[in-house]
């Protein structure tokens, strides 16, 4: 027989309609089919050296909880059976017993902050998958830089799957955090971030800054925009406003649009060639919408 090792990670979608506990159904249902191969796909190749073959995966329960306000809370529960390690690594079972918590979510951070453009941010967590698997495969791994180019191929090979978990982000939901099985220090894929992902180009991202921009026109049904750093006029730059109060009549956006006056916005950049590609408003500083912004 073969053993069980259960552990628990957990994804919440906050925000828009996910404050009332709902997704759109076919945005979910892309998101946890993806999120499905992303947890197979890693675990596999951290614990076996190795990409899964064909439809291969591990046995991944994925729950709804209840209803709570503000987030779709979605827990993820492993129950993978390693009978094909018992007898080749039986070491091997007692570390994924103490380890796979943490490793999901270093796994899964190392995914989306790597593909969402966060390639820094991402290293920590990298570094975490290479110590998991030279404790796993010490035997027969002996070169460190073979490890790390190893897991960069194993993310890459997911990034249509991280595609399908960030889908409902920037649409039914404003972002996503992944929570290691303690909740703390989660890793937040806003809906700039979710658009880096979803993005054919190799995009990299700022951080959130507050910037002070002139927004030359606005589309009050997509929140494009065209918009000026103050500091650097008659540059003109594409934007998309995130905030949900830029549906709102006469918000700040078209008020700053219609007076020709300044505001103050909180965004990310991203950059293509290092040269800034796009920039996501994800609220004003007087705004009272207030937001995460954990990175």
């Amino acid at each position: 027989m073969g053993v069980s090792v259960v552990s628990e990670f957990l994804i919440s979608y906050d925000g828009f309609i996910a404050d009332e506990h709902q997704l759109d159904m076919r945005r979910l249902g892309y998101a946890l089919v993806g999120l499905d191969h992303i947890v197979s796909t890693g675990l596999i190749g951290l614990t076996e050296f190795r990409f899964p073959k064909g439809r291969e995966r591990l046995d991944l329960t994925v729950v709804a909880e209840p209803p709570r306000e503000g987030s779709v809370e979605i827990v993820g529960s492993l129950m993978p059976a390693y009978q094909a390690l018992q007898p080749a690594f039986p070491f091997l079972l007692d570390l994924i017993k103490a380890k796979a918590p943490d490793l999901v979510w270093d796994w899964l951070s190392a995914t989306f902050k790597w593909l969402g453009g966060r390639k820094i941010e991402a290293e920590p967590h990298i570094e975490k998958c290479v110590e998991f698997m030279r404790d796993a495969h010490e035997a027969v791994i002996n070169d460190r830089k073979d490890e790390r180019k190893f897991i960069i191929e194993l993310i890459e090979s997911v990034r249509f799957n991280a595609k399908q978990v960030a889908m409902p982000v920037g649409n039914s939901s404003r972002r996503l955090l992944i929570k290691s099985e303690n909740g703390e220090d989660p890793t937040e894929i806003d809906a700039a971030v979710a658009a880096v992902i979803r993005s054919k180009d190799d995009l990299e991202i700022s951080g959130i800054q507050e910037i002070n921009v002139r927004i030359d026109g606005i589309s009050k049904h997509s929140g494009r925009a065209s918009i000026e750093f103050v500091e650097d006029p008659e540059h003109y730059h594409y934007a998309e406003i995130k905030d949900p109060a830029v549906y709102a009549h006469g918000n700040a956006y078209v008020q700053a649009l219609d007076s020709g006056r300044p505001i103050i916005v909180f965004a990310r950049m991203t950059y293509k060639g290092g040269e800034i590609h796009r920039v996501y408003i994800l609220a004003t500083k007087e705004g009272d919408d207030p937001f995460s912004r954990a990175a």
